[in-house]
Parts: C-alpha cells; sequence; structure tokens
C-alpha cells in the first residue's frame, strides 16, 4: 500500500470530520434546522421530528415560518426577521406548533453561517422546548401578582384602625361646627358675617384633612405606581404612628421614640417607608399579644451610622434564631390566629430591597426581638448615595 499522500490525508480528515459533525447534529437532544437565505428548510435532525410529529421528507422544502403559532407577537417575529436579513445571531422564544396542531414554546437561536464558495448565507437553528419553563414563569409571575394584591389587602388592614380614627376627628370638628350653627339658626339667632366665615372655612378645613387623608391612603394602594423620591425616615415613623398609635394602645402597649433630627433623607417611596414601618409595629404588637405583662413597649429609633437605621424593639418573647432569614418569607409566621397571614415581614424586605437597603432581626438586651432596617442616605441637595 502506497504512501498517503498530505493532501489524502487532509481529505480523510475532513470527511471524517463532517461525519463526526452530522452524527453529533443528529444525535443531539436539542432540535436543529439547516434554514437557507429565502427561510427553506434543508435539513432537521431527529430531535426536530421526535419533537413536531413531523417527518423529514414533511419539513424539507418548507418555509420555516408554517411551523410558527399565529400567536407569536409581532414584535418578536419582526425583530427575528431583521435579524436574519442583516445575518446576524438572534435568540428569542418562539410558540411553534405539532403535527397535531398543539403548541409549544421553543427556546432558540439563530446562527448565520456562510458558504465561502458559493457566497451564500445559511442559517443553523437550534433550539429547545421550554413549555414547561415558559408555565412555571407564568406561575409564579401570576403568584407574584396574587401576592402583591394580598400584600396591599394586608396593608390597608392593618391601617383600618388608624385611618378610621384619623377621619372621625374632623369629622366630629364638622359636625359641632354645622350642628352649632343649624342649632342657633333654628333658635332666631342670627350670624355674624365674620363667625359664620370663620365656622365654613373651619369646615373646609376639616374637609381637606379628610381628603389629605384619602389620598394617603389611595398612595398606598397605587405605591407600586408611585416612584420613588428623597424621603425623611423619622417623618415616616411619625407618621406610621399617627395611623396604627390608637390600635397599638388598645393592645395595652406603649411606644418609646428616639428619632434623631437632620437625619439624610433616603430614596424610596414615602407611604412604602411608612408601610415598613406599620409592619413593625404590628408585628411587635402581635408578638406582645402572646405574652402576659402589663408593661408592654415597642421602642423606635432612628439614627445615622454609616447608613440611615431604623430600629423597632419590643419586650416580647423573642423570636427562635434558628427561623434565620425565613421569617422575612411570605406566609411565614412565628404567631398563632386566623389573622397572622405571615405577609408583614415579606412586604418589609421586599420594600426595604426596593430602596437598596437591608433588613434583619436580633434578640435585644429586653429578651424580646429587634428589627434593623439600614437603608442608603442622600448627599444634600442630591439623589447619589451617601458614602
Amino acid at each position: 500500500m502506497g504512501k498517503m499522500t498530505e493532501c489524502g490525508f487532509d481529505k480523510l480528515h475532513d470527511q471524517l470530520r463532517m461525519k463526526l459533525l452530522t452524527a453529533g447534529l443528529e444525535t443531539s437532544s436539542n432540535f436543529v434546522l439547516i434554514v437557507d437565505e429565502d427561510r427553506l428548510v434543508w435539513w432537521v435532525n431527529q430531535s426536530f421530528e421526535s419533537l413536531t410529529g413531523l417527518s423529514r421528507q414533511d419539513v424539507i422544502g418548507r418555509e420555516i415560518t408554517s411551523f410558527f403559532s399565529e400567536r407569536n407577537d409581532p414584535a418578536v417575529m419582526i425583530e427575528a426577521q431583521n435579524c436574519l436579513a442583516q445575518k446576524r445571531e438572534w435568540r428569542g422564544e418562539i410558540i411553534a406548533r405539532r403535527s397535531d396542531g398543539s403548541e409549544r414554546v421553543d427556546g432558540v437561536a439563530v446562527t448565520p453561517v456562510l458558504d465561502e464558495m458559493s457566497g451564500a448565507t445559511y442559517f443553523l437553528v437550534v433550539g429547545r422546548d421550554i413549555t414547561d419553563k415558559v408555565r412555571a414563569r407564568e406561575a409564579i409571575a401570576a403568584a407574584k401578582a396574587a401576592q402583591g394584591k394580598a400584600e396591599k389587602f394586608f396593608a390597608l388592614g392593618t391601617m383600618a384602625a388608624g385611618i378610621a380614627h384619623e377621619i372621625n376627628q374632623p369629622l366630629n370638628a364638622i359636625r359641632v361646627l354645622s350642628g352649632g350653627m343649624l342649632y342657633l339658626l333654628s333658635q332666631g339667632e342670627a350670624l355674624q358675617a365674620e363667625e359664620f366665615v370663620e365656622s365654613l372655612q373651619e369646615i373646609v378645613g376639616q374637609t381637606e384633612r379628610i381628603a389629605g387623608i384619602t389620598r394617603h391612603l389611595r398612595s398606598f394602594v397605587n405605591k407600586d405606581e408611585l416612584r420613588q423620591e428623597p424621603c425623611d425616615l423619622s417623618a415616616a415613623v411619625e407618621m406610621a404612628l399617627k395611623l396604627v398609635g390608637k390600635r397599638l394602645a388598645d393592645h395595652g402597649v406603649s411606644v418609646q421614640t428616639e428619632l434623631q433630627a437632620g437625619l439624610p433623607l433616603v430614596l424610596a417611596v414615602s407611604t412604602g417607608l411608612e408601610e415598613v414601618v406599620i409592619n413593625l409595629l404590628v408585628n411587635a404588637m402581635q408578638a406582645l399579644d402572646g405574652v402576659d405583662r402589663t408593661d408592654k413597649k415597642i421602642v423606635v429609633r432612628t439614627y445615622f451610622a454609616e447608613r440611615v437605621v431604623l430600629e423597632v424593639s419590643d419586650n416580647g418573647p423573642g423570636v427562635d434564631p434558628k427561623l434565620g432569614n425565613t421569617i422575612f418569607e411570605s406566609f411565614v409566621s412565628t404567631k398563632k390566629g386566623e389573622d397572622n397571614m405571615g405577609l408583614g415581614l415579606a412586604i418589609v424586605s421586599s420594600i426595604v430591597a426596593a430602596c437598596r437597603g437591608t433588613v434583619e432581626m436580633k434578640k435585644n438586651e429586653m429578651a424580646g426581638a429587634t428589627f434593623v432596617v439600614k437603608l442608603p442616605g442622600l448627599a444634600a441637595g442630591s439623589e447619589e448615595e451617601r458614602e
């Protein structure tokens, strides 16, 4: 047998390499198609046949888009077509049809390949069925949306008593003022113009106060639509105490505040900050409901220590350290009762994370729990994080 020439060896090597590459594509678990510039299918592997229920003979020569569903997003289809026209790589998700008419979602990568001999461009299409992954993703999104609604209702329920108390005060003032005016008129007494105007102005002021409360309530419901802005953490604490202070008092809980003046502002949605404070206060109150003592106490502190810090401490039973960060997960609660949905601390964690902050829980010197929220402060006159 004669000695093989270098050219012959290269030719044999190329043939072997082609055979190996073809075998690799044929046996790949991903489906593979080769498509020409006119988007006509030249070749498919076995995985494509198995996935679609179509034979190779049924597929070759057909336009690749004939396998797509009409439910594809037109914007996605235009983007893919533009990439093919410009001979660029494209990756995305396509809704495709099987031979029985059922639909699936494919994750697809399209790579242009230039034939240097003819100058033509072909496209290597590699993909896999990701229908289950997409369904799981949609289920998670739906669950998050449902959780968001539950969180909003939870927040409103938490604040209901405080809101009613805040509205009742101006309503009582309006009732007294208008009732007094009507009584004087019924007695035939003439009201002085100045007194009449003064009473009406007071009534208008009280209605504005009610309108302000309802606007505030609406902003709680729609807080996802509001943009972050520089906010005063201590002011958020004071507003939160106005809303839930009466409820805390009704549960026999006294509140001590140590709010540092002149703190750097933090970038947040103001009602979101208030919701953080409210949920931490209510969480502490519910913990104290489970202890038999007369000196139930919550201490709220704000101060600056590299970051703007909020601390809410109680002298309740504390929290099992074994729970760790799971205490900030949705529907996790250490308290019994139908009212404890296990959403309060999850809401706190979500809002704080959106503000680029952190929240943690530790045991305090009163044997209860302290929740520490740390938020980046803003430099004076800007929205840049303070170092």
